[in-house]
């Protein structure tokens, strides 16, 4: 994923009972609930109208006079549901908003008689959608995780005598949509047919097994269809993007085929690749078999093509962690769903050449988490982590939980990872990985005991730390005697390799299991030596690595901006000089630091050396540093120079928008 751009996607569980009670998951496709819908969209209301009928299954493991349901309802003092009847019977109903971080919105169906468990009902509800949310160029009803809400009133899921509003389940749907004839449609499902009726016309839909049901229209749409190993590819995109739709509907006929053949099946019969955001930013599956692209590719220059085609597999490998096969846990970062979704693109990226697919390095915005301080546990509810304020969607949901699971990898060995991957893709469709179940499957077909390495990477922010503290050589005989102190300061624990770099060239490891807090080591070798390094193959996320590159300070900088630690912001960049003072990144973002703390004489000073570089990054920073130099100046009390600086952030596409927001009124910083 990149970005749902927030997906907000989601992780883990700190609580025991929570762990006791659902080690293992619970299928929800022996008995699926089945959704029949029929609507009709509203151009004037933007809004979808009709009714929905349930057939549920109370698969709960309690009695229930009362079915609670996701439903979206942004206003409270609009009745968005008509009528409801359960098995006939007309039914009383309450609507239920979330208030704060607690909760979700819904409603909740009273129930007449009671639905005894593993007892089957009928629903009817007689409902219209809250407004289609319009952006990209196109309407959007599809299921809103983060706000743990629904355009499309669905039951919760309950299993083992509890509710779990943040958990998926998979369900059978038969979507009837009238539309206008002028309108195109993307959706979850396959469409079965299709008939025309004056300026409207109605399609009939269908999908088997899925978390949600997604539509998404728009008036002027372009569709391109192909087929590969028998699933249906269809790619929607607007003229201006012809070319870039046209090269992801290629693409994706060559990784479908890919996925289907290494991991031996595809989760569904359809894949729709849709339009996003107009800056290059990456993708993010956008419902159930439908991925969003972003657009501005050709702003990649040089890498454009291979960019693409590395994010189309990228969002299609999600399809099989979170979105219709393994079911997550939104209540948590996405720890399992998209480290495994990682690892599929990567099997695919790795076996095409795609420069990106160096698994091994996603580990990048996790390591620039631990320069700022940041606290990684991955076990941690998503509204703790919402109300700290970090990029934790980057830091811990996509790069600490990949980074983890490579870290795995290696210790169990790629074979016998290979077999927990795939022992997951069949034995646990419509199940909910929990880290219990996983440590468990890890355990038992390793047949190693992982208790410690699950605790330390999931439930603490441990790091990994060795250093070189001392080292001394003298000559034996023909020989040369090396001694090196290597010293533990981090609290994680990993095997790990050091090795002895000879002044002839000749590199001698000595692999040892980090289990120390300080050990010597001895080197024996004919020639002298040049250095001792830890890790020299890069294998770990090791600090050390972190405080050798500028992108790790770039990215911590701006994590702690995010949060409002400018000043810590400020002193990290600082320290960062010998490394960075070549980049054009690290002379904007030094100069947007200075000017957070006040310091505009120092911001234009750092904006002005960026003239001294000419890296690749040189023209986008230019061009931003012209917008934030007028920011300061207005700032200063400099109006005249200010409206100068904004009239020449008009000729960039980057900074367009904004110069002219700031033409028109003086910037503030808040």
């Amino acid at each position: 994923m990149t970005k749902m751009d927030k997906v907000a996607m989601i992780t883990f569980c700190i609580g025991i009972l929570f762990l006791n009670e659902y080690a293992g998951g619970q299928s929800a496709i022996d008995e699926p609930t089945r959704y029949t819908i029929t609507v009709t969209f509203d151009t004037a209301e933007t809004r979808l109208m009709g009714h929905v009928i349930i057939d549920y299954h109370n698969g709960s493991g309690m009695d229930l006079t009362t079915i609670p349901m996701f439903f979206r309802n942004d206003d409270k003092e609009e009745n968005l549901i008509q009528r409801c009847t359960v098995n006939g019977k007309l039914a009383e109903f309450e609507y239920r908003f979330k208030d704060g971080s607690d909760g979700y919105s819904g409603v909740d169906i009273d129930l007449h008689d009671k639905i005894t468990s593993g007892e089957r009902c009928t629903i009817r509800i007689d409902f219209m959608s809250a407004r289609g949310d319009f952006f990209y160029g196109y309407y959007h009803f599809c299921h809103h995780w983060d706000d743990k809400a629904d355009w499309l009133p669905t039951v919760l899921v309950m299993e083992h005598g509890k509710i779990y509003p943040s958990r998926q389940s998979l369900s059978d749907y038969e979507v009837t949509l009238t539309l206008p004839a002028d309108f195109t449609c993307a959706a979850t499902g396959t469409i079965q047919s299709e008939s025309a009726s004056g300026d409207t016309k109605t399609l009939y839909m269908k999908a088997r097994g899925v978390p949600d049901f997604g539509i998404l229209l728009a008036e002027d749409f372009i569709v391109e269809e192909a087929e590969a190993a028998g699933v249906l590819i269809r790619s929607f995109y607007f003229e201006k993007e012809k070319k870039w739709g046209k090269y992801l509907l290629e693409k994706a006929q060559d990784i479908v085929p890919f996925y289907a053949d290494t991991i031996g099946f595809y989760p569904q019969p359809i894949i729709t690749i849709l339009p996003g955001h107009s800056e290059p930013w990456g993708g993010y599956p956008v419902c159930a078999n439908c991925v969003v692209i972003h657009m501005g590719l050709d702003k990649k220059g040089d890498d454009a093509e291979e960019f693409a085609n590395w994010i189309l597999a990228h969002e299609i490998g999600h399809e099989y962690f979170g979105f219709g096969h393994i079911l997550e846990d939104y209540d948590y970062p996405q720890w399992f769903g998209l480290s495994m979704g990682i690892y599929t693109d990567y099997l695919y990226n790795s076996a095409r050449g795609i420069h990106r697919s160096d698994f091994h390095t996603r580990w990048r915005y996790y390591m620039a988490g631990i320069l700022a301080g940041l606290n990684t546990t991955i076990l941690r509810k998503v509204d703790d982590l919402d109300r700290e304020g970090s990029d934790w969607n980057n830091v811990i949901a996509h790069s600490k939980s990949s980074t983890v699971l490579s870290l795995l990898q290696r210790l169990v060995g790629t074979d016998t990872f290979w077999i927990i991957y795939k022992t997951y893709l069949d034995e646990h469709r419509g199940k909910t990985v929990t880290l219990e179940s996983f440590k468990n499957t890890c355990e038992s077909i390793s047949g190693m005991e992982l208790d410690w390495f699950f605790h330390q990477w999931y439930e603490t922010p441990s790091y990994l730390d060795y250093r070189v503290e001392e080292t001394n050589t003298w000559k034996a005989g023909s020989e040369f005697i090396t001694e090196c102190r290597i010293v533990r300061k981090g609290d994680a624990v990993m095997p790990l390799t050091v090795a002895l770099v000879t002044t002839g060239g000749d590199t001698i490891r000595q692999d040892i299991d980090g289990w120390f807090g300080e050990r010597t080591l001895t080197f024996r070798s004919v020639k002298g030596p040049a250095r001792v390094i830890i890790d020299p193959d890069k294998n770990l996320p090791l600090m050390a690595h972190a405080e050798q590159s500028f992108s790790h300070y770039g990215i911590a900088g701006m994590q702690l901006q995010k949060i409002g630690k400018n000043d810590e912001a400020l002193h990290l960049y600082q320290n960062a000089y010998a490394l960075a003072k070549d980049f054009s990144a690290y002379w904007y973002f030094l100069g947007v630091c200075y000017r957070n703390v006040g310091d505009y004489v120092s911001g234009i000073e750092s904006f002005r050396h960026l003239d001294e570089c000419k890296d690749d990054e040189y023209t986008r920073y230019k061009e931003s540093s012209i917008l934030e130099l007028g920011k300061i100046y207005d700032l200063m009390g400099r109006r005249d120079d200010a409206k100068k600086q904004y009239q020449e952030a008009l000729k960039s596409d980057r900074t367009k928008e904004e110069a002219e927001k700031y033409l028109e009124q003086p910037f503030v910083h808040r």
